[in-house]
């Protein structure tokens, strides 16, 4: 009653998916569940992990956390990710290594420093 699509990372069954990449050891999966069906994988616990709902709606562990599509959730540590179909849904899951970079914003862009943010602006003013 699921489907995993695993488009980076590899799961605790083996499979593999085509993007690697050992600096943030990426994960995205894309997991779709029928409704009442349960999904329960452990990740490693030093990544950072978030949940986005496409379609239906799903709990989150034992926090009881429920979500809807068009919703997120940023997980908290630990390894194990539990969730619930609450409804047959259709979610992504996806994790890093967190890459501890500085982080500067401003309109459409995020860079790791100011400069690089006004360069960013000077280059988009330079193509219009």
């Amino acid at each position: 009653g699921s489907q995993l699509k695993v488009i980076a990372g590899t799961t605790g069954q083996g499979t593999r998916g085509v993007i690697q990449n050992a600096v943030t050891e990426p994960v995205f999966w894309d997991v779709t569940l029928l409704q009442d069906n349960h999904f329960e994988e452990t990740l490693a616990a030093t990544h950072n992990t978030f949940i986005y709902v496409m379609e239906g709606a799903l709990t989150i562990g034992n926090t009881h956390k429920s979500l809807v599509a068009g919703q997120l959730a940023v997980l908290g540590s630990g390894d194990e990710v539990v969730v619930d179909a609450a409804r047959a849904c259709r979610f992504l899951l996806i994790a890093g290594k967190p890459l501890n970079e500085p982080v500067e914003r401003a309109g459409p862009f995020v860079m790791n420093t100011r400069a690089e943010i006004e360069q960013a602006f000077a280059n988009k003013s330079e193509k219009a």
